[in-house]
């Protein structure tokens, strides 16, 4: 329970953490080893894009999700929780996900690693 607390439920109450924690089943490995092929995704520059993060993830670090953030060209709408904003904080992040509506790009696409792009 202590690694999905840390992983998922940082910033939980106890009483949500209980809740949430006896709904958890094992993820089937199958769909994680399966490949996702999405044609053209990095030509896509007509459709809105956003990304949210959660400060305090320790799931997807801040780094990671900047990083991320920054391969799609968007600023990441960031929200001070950890990895499961809809459990801690759900209508500052349903109102979150209203903005990422109306978020406009900031830059390209980038298809490679940003290490890829550094000297």
């Amino acid at each position: 329970m202590v690694g999905a607390v840390m992983a998922f439920y940082n910033d939980c109450s106890d009483e949500l953490v209980d809740w949430a924690y006896s709904r958890l089943v094992p993820e089937p490995p199958a769909p994680m080893a399966e490949p996702v092929f999405v044609p053209r995704f990095w030509e896509n520059t007509g459709h809105s894009r956003s990304f949210i993060m959660g400060s305090r993830d320790t799931t997807c670090f801040p780094a990671l999700a900047r990083s991320q953030a920054k391969r799609l060209g968007v600023v990441p709408l960031e929200i001070d929780t950890g990895h499961s904003p809809w459990l801690s904080r759900p209508a500052e992040f349903a109102a979150l996900l209203v903005d990422a509506t109306k978020t406009e790009p900031v830059g390209p696409l980038i298809p490679t690693s940003l290490s890829d792009h550094t000297s």
